[in-house]
């Protein structure tokens, strides 16, 4: 394997003066770069990354941590994490960054702070993660450099990249009573979750504006699963035919709502309003098409990655990013 001191040996220069060379630095003539690199590419030379991250003590990587991948029902759809993960690369890529995507499972046998120290990396982005998870709330005390995805999060080295959920579900209801809709129900999420008690609110205050009462009833947990959703919207529409618009937390639950609602000899929207959140691809493919609001993941994703790296490098003053929806009405309401 050829080294450095192969490399120094036949342009008759320092070790120290070629490793310069090699990595750009200002104090090394152009003149000398060129020549160095040139002999580096003639001998075969490869920069061997790890062994020059150990020994400068640094990293210039970012950990991407998705979590609970393991049950594919409670999942929006793969294709929000790989746009999310498509964004975050985008950036760190131009940044000079190595982002490196970890699968963990929701229970992990280490903590996420041992995790990233034994690995050497510099900071994290954590998406899919519980607000209420142990090992979570040990990182938010820890001064380890993260941004969290949907997550609210505020401490030293830490930001967040989220979305106005309760302003968006109020939106999305308001739509659905806009049509002449007035008992309508929400498949909510985990308990939880952030983003469901948010959602929720917006249900509630949607209502509120709109002189309708609040029905606790009304208002079930599909844990965002598409057979849980389904089971749940089933019943509901058994115990309460008068019900006319669901308001679903995700698209996954949305999906299985809507199927729920057919196999009840119900018509969409005529005898029911359905609308969902985020805007997975399968929401478009349905009949009819589904309205729901349409979350930018690729942007999320650039703004965490963003977002690091201005925590790691000292330039961050703004530790909350808010993205911004589409909404999309289609004829399902």
């Amino acid at each position: 394997m050829v080294t450095i001191k192969d490399i120094a040996k036949a342009c008759g220069i320092s070790v120290t003066q070629t490793s310069r060379a090699l990595n750009n630095y200002d104090d090394v003539s152009k003149s000398t770069k060129e020549k160095v690199h040139k002999v580096a590419k003639e001998l075969g030379y490869v920069k061997n990354i790890t062994a020059q991250r150990l020994a400068s003590k640094s990293s210039n990587q970012l950990a991407i941590i998705t979590q609970g991948l393991e049950d594919d029902d409670n999942q929006v759809g793969t294709s929000v994490v790989f746009n999310t993960i498509k964004g975050i690369n985008k950036f760190a890529l131009s940044v000079n960054y190595e982002p490196i995507i970890y699968l963990v499972e929701s229970k992990m046998d280490t903590s996420f702070y041992d995790f990233f120290r034994q690995r050497n990396i510099a900071g994290a982005i954590l998406q899919g993660v519980k607000y209420d998870d142990e090992n979570f709330q040990q990182l938010i005390k820890s001064d380890f450099p993260c941004v969290a995805i949907d997550v609210n999060i505020e401490g030293k080295n830490k930001g967040c990249v989220v979305i106005n959920n309760c302003y968006y579900s109020m939106i999305a209801v308001e739509k659905i009573i806009e049509k002449g809709k007035k008992n309508i129900a929400m498949i909510s999420g985990h308990k939880h979750a952030m983003v469901t008690i948010e959602r929720k609110i917006g249900y509630q205050t949607a209502l509120e504006k709109n002189s309708l009462k609040f029905k606790e009833e009304l208002v079930v947990d599909g844990e965002f699963s598409y057979d849980i959703a389904y089971k749940k919207t089933k019943k509901l529409l058994e115990d309460y035919s008068e019900i006319d618009g669901i308001f679903c937390a995700s698209d996954t639950m949305a999906l299985g709502a809507l199927k729920a609602i057919q196999e009840s000899n119900k018509s969409i929207p005529k005898d029911i309003s359905l609308f969902g959140f985020d805007g997975i691809s399968t929401s478009r493919f349905t009949n009819p098409p589904l309205s729901t609001i349409q979350q930018n993941y690729i942007k999320k994703g650039e703004e965490a990655a963003r977002l690091l790296y201005e925590i790691l490098t000292k330039k961050s003053k703004e530790r909350t990013i808010v993205v911004p929806c589409d909404v999309i009405l289609t004829n399902s309401i």
